[in-house]
């Protein structure tokens, strides 16, 4: 039996190619949020906006 090296680039460039495809997932869904937020009214971008702030957490 001959044991051969096993490459591990492929691998590597599947798992660095679905986290990028995560982080563009997470950036779409909170553009959307914002977006959204915006179209419905003031109040709604304004609540959204102190939610980021930390307003709800930290007081």
């Amino acid at each position: 039996m001959s044991k051969e090296k096993i490459d591990k680039i492929p691998a590597r460039l599947d798992f660095l190619q679905s986290f990028t495809g995560l982080i563009l997932a997470l950036f779409i869904a909170g553009h959307l949020l914002f977006e959204a937020s915006i179209l419905i009214s003031d109040e709604m971008m304004y609540r959204v906006t102190i939610m980021f702030e930390g307003y709800y957490f930290f007081g």
